[in-house]
């Protein structure tokens, strides 16, 4: 998905009061304006120069791996990982070397949030949804999406601030059966299925039966800890893999197609704009390579 912003100032009214018999509470947001939105595909060797936004800045890794520095601090941020610096900062990024990478990055303005700000953030299930619905919603035209975008985002990182403010879970990995880590291990499992895989023609019952577990379970399993469901993860593993052979190998669109799964290019070609807002030829000549055809 590429997603772009500009100047996407939105109303600062954010303080509300809420009246409950005589007692009043002001409710401040944590965001009041969105600068900036944008879904980034970087090639290889890929580096910023030190820079720093009057805003702060939110860095969530959809693909391989970013290389962070902050104030002179190495960060390793990995895919389903976020870090959000505060405004002002001097900062540098890079990709793992000869490795390309996708990132979302938004540049908001808000108040400082020192309990989520300046440190590595692994991203629940629910808070990826949460983003993946802010990165759509910046890409319509429909009425009121920037303000829609700022309560979002709100929604974001008040969320992460939540989970920041609740007490630790008890230590779960001292039970003699730890169900919460054999769910974990199932749905690694069947991920590794589905990468190494996921060129064949997949059927869930297959994949079920390969694994030792029920459809239903399997189904259920893969939705509650990635948010999505088999079919929608299928088709991400296989787009991921699209982009990456567009990238980094010299197939045409029509090997790429059927290299991923697929048997008609158009139908591939659909999906692929519908996911990236690009046919999988602009793709191609956005990054300069010569399978663009």
């Amino acid at each position: 998905m590429r997603a772009h912003l500009h100047n996407s100032h939105v109303s600062r009214n954010v303080c509300f009061i809420m009246q409950n018999d005589a007692i009043k509470t002001a409710l401040v947001w944590p965001v009041t304006a969105v600068q900036s939105l944008h879904h980034k595909e970087k090639g290889k060797n890929y580096v910023t120069r030190r820079q720093k936004h009057p805003g702060c800045e939110l860095i969530y890794v959809d693909y391989g791996t970013i290389n962070l520095e902050v104030r002179k601090l190495p960060y390793t941020i990995k895919t389903g990982e976020c870090f959000l610096i505060p405004s002002n900062i001097w900062h540098s990024l890079s990709g793992e070397e000869g490795k390309p990478f996708d990132f979302l990055n938004i540049v908001y303005i808000g108040g400082k949030m020192p309990r989520i700000q300046n440190r590595l953030l692994h991203l629940e299930p629910e808070e990826r949804r949460l983003l993946d619905a802010l990165k759509k919603e910046s890409q319509t035209l429909l009425p009121h999406n920037r303000a829609l975008m700022l309560l979002k985002l709100n929604e974001f990182i008040l969320t992460l601030d939540r989970r920041a403010h609740m007490p630790a879970a008890p230590e779960k990995a001292t039970l003699p059966e730890n169900r919460l880590r054999h769910r974990e291990k199932v749905v690694d499992r069947i991920r590794a299925y589905l990468q190494t895989h996921f060129s064949q023609e997949l059927a869930v019952g297959e994949i079920a039966r390969h694994l030792g577990l029920s459809s239903s379970r399997l189904r259920f399993l893969i939705k509650q800890e990635t948010g999505l469901s088999m079919r929608q993860h299928l088709r991400q593993i296989r787009l991921e893999a699209a982009k990456r052979m567009l990238r980094e190998t010299p197939d045409n669109i029509d090997e790429v197609c059927y290299k991923i799964g697929y048997q008609s290019v158009p139908h591939f070609c659909a999906i692929f704009k519908r996911a990236t807002r690009m046919t999988p030829t602009e793709y191609a000549r956005s990054l300069g390579e010569p399978n663009a055809r």
